[in-house]
């Protein structure tokens, strides 16, 4: 248990970060490990950080960036304990459970941390199965209420689901997490929260995207780059249907069949939607271009550098945002960017991308014929594109704002040590 008695002047904040992610789990993987760098840049005469993860998995990677993380196995039958006791929140009953039972499992790991702080970096559900202990809440995005059409979020409850945790989490938060201004006024809008607790710290490259072993290393994951004997685009994506790859083939065949020009498309996602997947094997056989597409599945971090750096474009008309990782990652590379032409998502580019629209292939067609007969306007987006990474990548900022959440949170919890 807690001790009872601490040293308010001594002792440092304990913060524990939680990364409840696989790795697998895609661009949002990346970010968390971005964040967790973040909280290990903080002054340690401020903070004492621990990085705990529920999957062992997990702990390669963070070894990979000199993080020394904690394992502590949640299984399922744990994870259904916390969902059942989320439940009896009714005050009355909920106090005597609490009494019957102690504290629950999750806040008995925290506890033997000496936890003080808890920071989520993603959104997580477990913020909901803390009593006593605060946390700082992280909001990647409200897709769900910009496109609540999208099976991902409108099936089996998940609109219902994720509303109920930014209803019960943002209030209780001792800080919120967002990805960008668009982000922070919706947050505020629909969950009325105070916007002071609110902080906007934006999206970054992956970690291991430009380390040197990355840089040099050729891709050898799969032989099916080999084979690619015409130029190809790249879309780092999970197949859901909002990320849109059925776009990417349509504009395929006008390229070919207007323009003359024949495309590849590599594809990389390590969580493959098996409807979505075998729709697109089908519409690419019917358009008679199933050759030039390749889907490469999960792919080290180390490959992703090679895979950015010899594609014609980053083309990524995904529907969700406002912000994404792989137009950063593509900046950072020397790789043109071509971005959907919707509100939000646009303002994260800004001049640095060829914009399209998602209603017609022909458009995002007529793109790539520019950029593959025009080699000027390449080379004009990537200056741009990394003029804006340098404009985005204010970690300054970023670590000043979260220094500041820390201060103001010990001072507070001083009162009460």
């Amino acid at each position: 248990m807690r001790p009872k008695f601490r040293n308010p002047v001594k002792d440092r904040l304990h913060v524990t970060t939680v990364l409840d992610q696989s790795i697998y789990s895609g661009g949002g993987y990346q970010q968390a490990l971005n964040a967790i760098n973040l909280v290990e840049s903080i002054d340690k005469d401020l903070i004492c950080h621990t990085v705990l993860t529920f999957d062992r998995k997990n702990l390669i990677p963070l070894k990979d960036i000199d993080v020394d993380a904690i394992y502590v196995p949640l299984r399922r039958d744990m994870r259904l304990l916390l969902a059942i006791r989320r439940h009896l929140r009714w005050y009355p009953i909920y106090r005597y459970v609490r009494l019957l039972i102690g504290p629950n499992c999750l806040e008995r790991a925290l506890d033997r941390l000496a936890t003080d702080l808890v920071y989520f970096i993603s959104p997580c559900e477990l913020a909901l199965d803390l009593d006593r202990i605060n946390f700082i809440f992280t909001v990647w995005d409200l897709c769900h209420r910009d496109h609540p059409e999208f099976p991902e979020v409108r099936y089996d409850g998940q609109f219902e689901y994720r509303e109920r945790i930014l209803n019960s989490a943002l209030p209780m938060a001792t800080a919120i997490i967002v990805d960008s201004p668009i982000t922070r006024n919706r947050v505020i809008d629909y969950y009325r929260v105070d916007p002071a607790r609110v902080s906007v710290f934006s999206f970054s490259p992956a970690l291991h995207l430009n380390k040197p072993d990355s840089i040099n290393k050729p891709y050898d994951y799969s032989p099916a780059l080999g084979e690619i004997a015409t130029p190809y685009i790249f879309y780092p994506a999970q197949f859901w249907p909002h990320k849109n790859h059925k776009y990417i083939l349509e504009a395929l065949k006008v390229l070919e069949d207007t323009y003359f020009i024949r495309m590849s498309a590599v594809f990389a996602g390590g969580s493959i939607n098996q409807s979505t997947y075998k729709a697109l094997l089908v519409i690419a056989n019917h358009l008679s271009i199933s050759d030039r597409i390749h889907f490469l599945g999960f792919v080290p971090n180390h490959h992703l550098h090679f895979l950015y750096k010899h594609a014609v474009a980053l083309v990524m008309p995904t529907y969700f945002g406002p912000t994404n990782l792989p137009p950063l990652e593509a900046f950072s590379i020397g790789t043109p960017v071509v971005y959907p032409d919707l509100k939000g998502l646009r303002d994260q580019v800004a001049e640095s991308a060829l914009l399209v629209d998602l209603n017609d292939p022909d458009d995002l067609a007529a793109k790539l014929y520019m950029l593959s007969t025009r080699p000027e306007v390449s080379r004009d987006l990537v200056l741009k594109g990394k003029k804006r990474l340098n404009y985005l990548l204010r970690h300054d900022s970023q670590r000043e704002a979260l220094t500041r959440i820390f201060i103001e949170f010990k001072h507070k919890k001083e009162t009460w040590c």
